[in-house]
């Protein structure tokens, strides 16, 4: 009986054992591996490597496309640099010199959209005014023509170009929407028609008027 009780216990004890060391080596193995050796790198050292790639929709903001900027996507096609702007006709008048200068130095337009058509040379119902001037919004400044036209205006009243009222189509000061496409001075002399790139490709302005002395 008593060697019995005895062979149980060393059979328990024995078993107690086995279990301990295999535990042991289960933790022993995992500390004994090598951080030098192994292919598992930690999360910290792969995203601080340099070729990680950013996200396109976290890449830097100030590289969005500006006028000076490259780009091949805003409008369907923008030069490198801004184009020149247009030449201005020989024959128009001192006032109407000034005009241009103000368009072209304005940050609302695109100064190689600005377009003077000598009217008078038109045939037709179509020659009701000397001048024709057609000019497009930049791209970033698209509902801002409100004040693009009253800049306009002001200019042209302010400076005397015109001896005629001026009339202004197109924007109302309490209905208005800030995405109106296409605005309208008339000075009697010469009219001003201050559009967005899209609107002026759909109305084809320049269709109207002898295509031959446009610029």
């Amino acid at each position: 009986m008593r060697t019995s009780i005895v062979n149980l216990r060393l059979r328990s004890s024995v078993r107690t054992s086995t279990l301990m060391i295999r535990s042991h080596s289960s933790v022993k193995g995992h500390r004994m591996i090598d951080p030098q050796t192994s292919t598992q790198q930690p999360l910290s050292v792969r995203q601080s490597s340099s070729d990680l790639q950013v996200p396109w929709f976290v890449q830097d903001h100030h590289l969005v496309p500006s006028p000076t900027q490259p780009s091949s996507t805003i409008g369907g096609s923008l030069a490198d640099t801004p184009l020149p702007p247009s030449t201005l006709p020989s024959n128009v008048s001192d006032n109407l010199s000034l005009l241009h200068h103000h368009l072209v130095q304005s940050p609302f337009f695109d100064q190689s959209s600005i377009t003077f058509i000598d009217a008078k040379l038109s045939k037709g119902h179509e020659a009701w005014t000397d001048w024709v001037i057609l000019v497009n919004l930049r791209y970033d400044r698209e509902n801002s023509i409100r004040a693009a036209t009253e800049s306009i205006r002001y200019l042209i009243s302010s400076l005397g170009l015109t001896n005629e009222p001026i009339r202004v189509e197109g924007i109302n000061h309490s209905t208005s929407s800030p995405t109106t496409a296409w605005s309208f001075i008339d000075c009697g002399k010469f009219v001003v028609n201050i559009m967005t790139e899209r609107s002026r490709e759909v109305y084809n302005l320049e269709a109207v008027w002898s295509k031959k002395y446009s610029i």
